[in-house]
């Protein structure tokens, strides 16, 4: 567990995110000596993308049972 302060925070996100990223720990930012904020690193239940895309209404699936193709009037 890292503790940094708010200030700390703001000069320095990017180093802080990276600690977060790079370990398994989560971050406590005090605001005046007292814990405030929790910061942790998001996991994600799907890995799979088709999984996520599906999810997020990006992606339909195909039928099982597609229409057939038109005829062609001669």
């Amino acid at each position: 567990m890292l503790t940094v302060t708010k200030r700390d925070l703001n000069q320095r996100t990017a180093q802080v995110l990276d600690a977060i990223t790079s370990a398994t720990q989560y971050v406590i930012v005090t605001e005046r000596g007292t814990p405030t904020w929790r910061i942790e690193r998001y996991e994600t239940e799907d890995t799979n993308v088709l999984a996520q895309l599906m999810r997020t209404g990006k992606l339909t699936p195909a039928k099982a049972t597609p229409r057939p193709w038109p005829q062609a009037v001669p």
